[in-house]
């Protein structure tokens, strides 16, 4: 998923054929990811190969359409990535009305404080470091849950 700036749009899975793009959708995100784009490519190009990076509940919701849609399982590849709790998009709306509006957002930025990361918030000629313990208390409000 190629993510930088948020625009207010669900971020979709892309589609890369050429491996040098590769590294531009590498880097985690941190948002839900919208697997639409991704399951209409599978139906309409059923017999296609295809590598999928994903995280548990879409490598679950593939599984599924596989054997609900009868495809061949070995034309799946699937990488399975950790995940650990997503907020939803409503948090950019909690630090635009908190911070006020910023252009983009670096979810993890590392270079301040390290590791885990603080949230650096880029406005017009600034940005803006929000601690990582803001961010972490909002996991519990505005998590992303399966329906």
């Amino acid at each position: 998923m190629k993510y930088d700036d948020f625009d207010g749009l669900p971020a979709f899975l892309e589609r890369v054929t050429d491996h040098k793009k590769v590294k531009e959708y590498s880097k985690s995100k941190y948002i839900p990811a919208n697997i639409e784009k991704a399951i209409k490519y599978i139906l309409t190009n059923r017999r296609n190969k295809v590598i999928m990076v994903l995280v548990p509940c879409h490598v679950h919701a593939l599984l599924k359409l596989i054997e609900k849609e009868k495809l061949n399982r070995d034309n799946y590849f699937i990488i399975g990535l950790f995940c650990d709790k997503t907020l939803n998009y409503n948090f950019y709306e909690y630090y635009h009305k908190k911070y006020g509006s910023f252009n983009r957002l670096d979810y993890r930025n590392k270079e301040k404080k390290g590791w885990p990361g603080d949230t650096k918030l880029y406005f017009n000629e600034k940005s803006k470091f929000v601690s990582r313990y803001e961010r972490m208390f909002l996991l519990d409000i505005l998590i992303s849950r399966a329906l």
